[in-house]
């Protein structure tokens, strides 16, 4: 049970990251300051810092967690017997399902998740 115990420190940085991910859709990257994702995150300025230096190292953190999750969930084997075109194309439409189903799940999640990590 050791390895479960999440830090005041892990709740904030995930309510930085969802207040993120929130933000990011709603208003873009670039209308998104530092200070309103500490205001959603309900975090301090400094504390959003002192987990990401910059945006950009928040958006890449983003971008590299989005690209792990879908790398973890093809289930598309190469089949020697079909054309690569087709399963190319499975994977493609896989992909595109995927990151569909992460906008949907993330308009979903968020508001909830960052009401949980205000009043955790």
């Amino acid at each position: 049970m050791v390895g479960n115990t999440r830090t005041r420190s892990d709740i904030k940085r995930e309510a930085i990251i969802q207040a993120a991910t929130q933000a990011f859709q709603e208003f873009g990257v670039n209308g998104t300051s530092m200070d309103k994702l500490a205001e959603l995150a309900n975090v301090s300025k400094r504390t959003v810092y002192n987990h990401f230096s910059t945006k950009e190292e928040l958006v890449m953190h983003l971008v590299t967690q989005q690209w792990q999750t879908a790398i973890l969930n093809i289930n598309k084997k190469y089949d020697a017997t079909l054309g690569l075109d087709e399963q190319l194309q499975d994977l493609i439409l896989q992909d595109i399902e995927f990151m569909v189903s992460e906008v949907e799940s993330t308009r979903n999640g968020n508001a909830s998740l960052v009401k949980r990590c205000k009043s955790g």
